[in-house]
């Protein structure tokens, strides 16, 4: 093995490892404190009120983030700045959820600091010139492990141990993480770029772009409509945090299938073709989520949820990858992420605090279903237009 392989195959580990201990960080509190601000006797609406206050303000900052990594080239230093931030912000969080105005200031905070984290690791990755995109997925397998690890068993930790638990373990994995990333040396694909707004709107006026963008709004309101409401999905069926934990986990040990065998269907099939079974897998997840309000069927749809995400995932990053420029990678990726983490979550967090307070589950089910025959609607004329052009040219 050459030194040049050598050097690429310990990169391969090191981004493995910041996949897994971002996603390990991540599962130790986030899956979690919706769950504690309920208990704290918070109403579904307040707490709709601050993840849609926290989706705002991260969207807004994700699109500043990722202007500002595009433009300087510093990636892995504002990564690291946003993940310091982000610890400070959760060992303040026990203070402030005592008080309701704190605890929209605190969960407003979580949204600055942590939804940029996801994109701009991925990004950093995806820039560099040392290691292959198609080793993408396999990559961000790592994160599905270290998050299927933590949830397994994280909720039968905090119901023994209380939630202070998540608090320290979120602080030391984060360390470490932070540790792991400052250490990592990587040579970009670019440097540094007099961007300005014509790069943008050339970018937003990509019809394949947006197209993509559109499509991920449609499938995320049921993704994030279930994961932001995943307590009452779960008392529903009388589970509680440790029935979190073990679907979360089930969820994220599918995604590493996903993940690592997704590399080989994006290698045979065309980037449209797997979004139109992902829209599909969706579907008859939130329809059997709401058929099957047992126990069992909520791992079954986890496991679903897992599988369908990681498809989704690792096909629109390399999509991305493919339709866009250097210049504006980090701009691109972090607008996809705050369009399918942000907006999709605003509508999902409207809708499921409206519906479960005055409707009950059934309507929230109903109406995800609906979002979701959508989504397959929209993804199947896009598929079937693009075939006829293509037989068109051929």
């Amino acid at each position: 093995m050459t030194s040049n392989n050598t050097s690429t195959r310990r990169l391969k580990i090191r981004f493995m490892l910041m996949q897994f201990l971002l996603w390990f960080t991540f599962g130790t509190f986030g899956i979690f404190y919706i769950a504690y601000i309920k208990e704290l006797g918070y109403s579904s609406k307040f707490i709709a009120l601050g993840l849609t206050l926290a989706t705002i303000a991260g969207i807004f900052a994700q699109y500043f983030w990722g202007y500002i990594s595009d433009l300087t080239s510093r990636i892995k230093v504002i990564f690291l700045g946003l993940l310091l931030a982000m610890i400070v912000t959760v060992a303040l969080f026990p203070l402030a959820v005592q008080v309701a105005w704190m605890t929209l200031a605190i969960m407003i905070l979580f949204g600055i600091t942590w939804m940029p984290l996801e994109a701009l690791l991925d990004s950093w990755l995806l820039s560099t010139d040392d290691l292959p995109h198609s080793e993408y997925g396999n990559i961000r397998s790592g994160g599905s492990l270290g998050f299927a690890i933590v949830t397994v068993i994280f909720g039968t930790l905090i119901v023994r141990f209380g939630f202070q638990v998540a608090i320290i373990a979120f602080a030391l994995s984060g360390t470490l993480l932070f540790i792991t990333a400052i250490t990592t040396k990587t040579h970009d694909s670019k440097t540094p770029t007099p961007m300005g707004l014509k790069q943008i709107r050339h970018l937003l006026t990509n019809p394949r772009y947006v197209g993509m963008l559109l499509f991920s709004v449609l499938i995320f309101i049921n993704h994030m409509g279930v994961n932001n409401f995943y307590i009452y999905i779960v008392q529903s069926v009388g589970g509680d945090e440790k029935l979190i934990g073990l679907a979360a986990s089930v969820a994220a040990f599918a995604e590493i299938i996903g993940f690592v065998f997704g590399g080989k269907l994006q290698a045979r099939m065309k980037p449209l073709t797997i979004m139109l079974i992902v829209a599909i897998g969706y579907f008859f997840r939130i329809f059997l989520l709401a058929q099957l309000g047992s126990f069992i069927g909520v791992l079954l749809t986890a496991a679903l949820q897992g599988l369908f995400f990681s498809l989704f995932l690792g096909t629109f990053k390399l999509y991305i990858r493919d339709i866009t420029s250097i210049e504006v990678l980090a701009t691109a990726q972090t607008i996809g992420a705050s369009t399918y983490f942000g907006i999709a979550s605003i509508i999902a967090n409207v809708v499921g605090g409206l519906l479960i307070d005055d409707y009950g589950m059934v309507y929230f089910y109903r109406c995800l279903t609906l979002m979701s025959g959508v989504a397959v609607i929209y993804i199947l004329i896009w598929w079937l237009v693009d075939r006829k052009q293509a037989s068109k040219r051929y």
